[in-house]
């Protein structure tokens, strides 16, 4: 049985674990070209900010709420 040591500061930065052949698959894709990085605008990063902000302040809309709003029948 394999065992792993987690430093603490390592789960705030994004830290993910996958199988060894599945991170060697994404390293040759990336390398090929198969894979892109997405790299937001400033304007998707401000309408992200936005969101974010609108959700934490509870103005959201369920699905039903929404279909009402925009006038469509559910």
């Amino acid at each position: 049985m394999n065992t792993a040591t987690l430093i603490k500061n390592m789960e705030k930065k994004g830290f993910v674990m996958i199988p060894r052949d599945e991170y060697e698959d994404f390293v040759v894709y990336k390398k090929l070209g198969f894979i892109k990085e997405f790299v937001p605008t400033k304007t998707q990063v401000n309408d992200l900010h936005r969101a974010e902000k609108n959700f934490r302040e509870g103005k959201t809309l369920n699905a039903d709420e929404f279909a009402r709003k925009m006038g469509v029948a559910r």
